[in-house]
């Protein structure tokens, strides 16, 4: 049947209208508020996503327990409601009252996992030798970066984590000096909030990886700086003047050559080539670029690429973090494809 028919029967069977108090006579469930003399009923009504959290006042009989809303049939159902209507309960958004401002954003675990098993992918299509997790891999999705700006995620060391984080008790006693690596550039054609102001989603044109591994944080630092130091990125590209000449459309690509040992892969749009200067900065560098076409993965997968989220310093702190960012992330289509090519390509 396949994911999109099962998204249209999920639509058909659980994106209804909400109902409020006033359709039923006041006799819908109602959020209670304290206030500095009495409790009174709340005028919100009780959303689907909210009724998860919600308590029965008397335990279901083994009858039930055996056949109505069972354990797994309760993740699911939240899974699909999910899928047609991304939601944050409000026994979640308690939480996510502190920590909302500041410069700092946190990238989310779901891309790195996506970035990771992508191109592992394209290193066993470019069938070379010697390739691994810190060959650099560069998306091309389009030629066009009129009118973008560049995004660069670093990684950090103990002492500047804590820094980011607002927390001076990380590390403990010892204290080193704040270090970052750079592993992460993509050039951005716009930004969408989905969850405001709690999660980002940048729009990319292209995506470039020093480091294609799924570690991420102080995991991911320690694994860049157990590298030669002239492995190490500390520099994001927008301020490293041997990429000055190179426009936003091959600025990650090429930051890539210069970062690797022998070779770098390049899965791009149909019709794209490399500028002269990019293959001449290769060739000076003695860099192979083993070019793969993007239509080699499934159109869902390209298009997930193109997105990259951010969470604010609440939101990542936040008990169910990964738990809530999923809900607003789409399918990758990577495991239908892997498993029986019913995503088109």
């Amino acid at each position: 049947m396949g994911e999109p028919a099962a998204r249209a029967i999920a639509k058909d069977l659980l994106d209804y209208p909400q109902a409020k108090a006033s359709d039923a006579d006041q006799l819908l469930p109602a959020y209670l508020q304290v206030t500095s003399d009495t409790v009174v009923e709340a005028h919100d009504h009780f959303s689907l996503a909210d009724v998860f959290h919600a308590r029965p006042y008397y335990d279901a009989t083994s009858v039930e327990r055996g056949r109505f809303l069972t354990a797994q049939e309760q993740v699911d159902r939240q899974r699909w409601l999910a899928a047609l209507r991304p939601f944050v309960t409000r026994q979640e958004a308690k939480l996510l009252t502190r920590g909302v401002g500041g410069m700092v954003r946190w990238a989310v675990k779901s891309d790195y996992q996506l970035h990771q098993r992508v191109c592992a992918l394209l290193r066993g299509m470019a069938q070379s030798t010697g390739l691994d997790e810190f060959t650099p891999v560069a998306f091309v999705f389009t030629s066009s970066t009129e009118g973008n700006h560049s995004s660069c995620v670093h990684d950090s060391n103990i002492t500047q984590r804590g820094m980011e984080l607002g927390d001076a008790t990380l590390g403990g006693s010892v204290r080193l000096e704040p270090d970052m690596v750079y592993s992460l550039f993509s050039t951005v054609s716009g930004r969408e909030t989905p969850f405001p102001p709690h999660l980002e989603r940048d729009c990319l044109t292209t995506l470039a990886l020093l480091f294609t591994g799924v570690s991420m944080g102080l995991e991911r630092y320690a694994s860049i700086t157990a590298r030669p130091k002239k492995l190490q990125c500390r520099v994001p590209p927008e301020s490293d003047s041997e990429l000055a000449g190179f426009g936003l459309a091959e600025r990650g690509l090429a930051w890539c050559v210069k970062w690797a040992t022998d070779a770098v892969i390049a899965a791009v749009h149909p019709g794209w080539e490399p500028s002269g200067k990019l293959l001449e900065f290769a060739q000076k560098r003695r860099v192979e670029i083993l070019r793969i076409g993007l239509d080699a993965l499934p159109e869902a997968t390209v298009r997930r690429l193109q997105q990259m989220h951010y969470t604010s310093t609440s939101l990542k702190r936040h008990p169910d973090s990964e738990t809530i960012v999923q809900r607003f992330t789409a399918p990758d289509g990577l495991e239908r494809s892997e498993n029986g090519g019913q995503e088109s390509k």
